[in-house]
């Protein structure tokens, strides 16, 4: 399976896990027991376990996604999932999205309950950010200008998408 954001979350949180704990011991040691770094290390280990856990539903997702047919689509955990739900469809990255433009996205999608806002039952694709006013209109990036889109639904939205 490709590499992905909740495998790398895990990793790096555990590798953070090791280092304070390596350290706690140190610290501990050249105190004489006197200080820790014991909550630093229980911390990252949390953070861990939880990004391991998010890793592992994603793979389920994937997994579930993966065995459907194209046409196919099917409530999970009040989210509509397809085979076309995880796409490796290139994220945008335009001068005017900004550095932040990931976690806006993230964002944008909790709001939205990974829901795309169009309730018509026609869904089909990945989730997609959608801008209401175009920033080459003089729309921005604060979040009363973004919705969710699921990818057929962001196509009928612009011109220049239709027929991709």
């Amino acid at each position: 399976m490709t590499s992905n954001i909740y495998k790398k979350d895990f990793e790096q949180n555990f590798e953070k896990f090791n280092f304070h704990k390596k350290i706690d011991f140190w610290v501990r040691i050249l105190t004489l027991g006197i200080f820790n770094n014991r909550d630093n290390a229980e911390k990252y280990l949390r953070l861990y376990n939880e990004a391991k856990a998010d890793y592992d539903k994603y793979n389920y997702l994937i997994n579930k996604a993966r065995e459907m047919h194209e046409s196919d689509s099917i409530l999970l955990n009040g989210i509509s999932v397809s085979k076309h739900t995880f796409s490796d469809t290139p994220v945008i990255r335009g001068e005017d999205y900004g550095i932040n433009w990931e976690s806006l996205r993230a964002m944008i999608l909790s709001r939205d309950s990974h829901e795309c806002q169009t309730a018509d039952g026609y869904c089909n694709g990945p989730l997609q950010i959608h801008h209401i006013v175009p920033l080459s209109k003089g729309g921005t990036n604060r979040s009363n200008n973004l919705i969710t889109l699921c990818y057929s639904h962001h196509c009928m939205k612009h011109e220049h998408m239709r027929g991709m």
